[in-house]
């Protein structure tokens, strides 16, 4: 997978697999290089963090990251959804964790 800091969402640069997005809120993706679901529109960006990678995905195309998945150099990772709320406001939900094992 191509990765690309040119791009990068500082909002997520420090982050790694042991991060907490609970105070996180929206993050804008303009630049998406990746069609990772395989629909024919770019909606993801992938980008080294302390030997690491962050993978950034809007699903739903309206230019806000949906899913985050950090995944660190010793093979831990977290994935997140951002989850609406009735009056509009999001909020960051840990929907898995663990370990790549070698």
């Amino acid at each position: 997978m191509v990765t690309s800091n040119e791009f990068a969402l500082p909002e997520l640069a420090a982050l790694d697999a042991h991060s907490s997005l609970d105070d996180l809120g929206a993050v804008a993706l303009h630049n998406p290089i990746q069609d990772i679901d395989g629909d024919g529109v770019l909606d993801t960006l992938t980008m080294d963090s302390h030997g690491g990678l962050i993978v950034a995905t809007d699903l739903d195309h309206d230019e806000v990251v949906d899913h985050v998945t950090l995944l660190s150099g010793s093979g831990e990772f977290a994935a997140w959804e951002l989850r609406g709320e009735a009056d509009g406001v999001g909020h960051w939900v840990q929907s898995d964790h663990g370990r790549l094992d070698k």
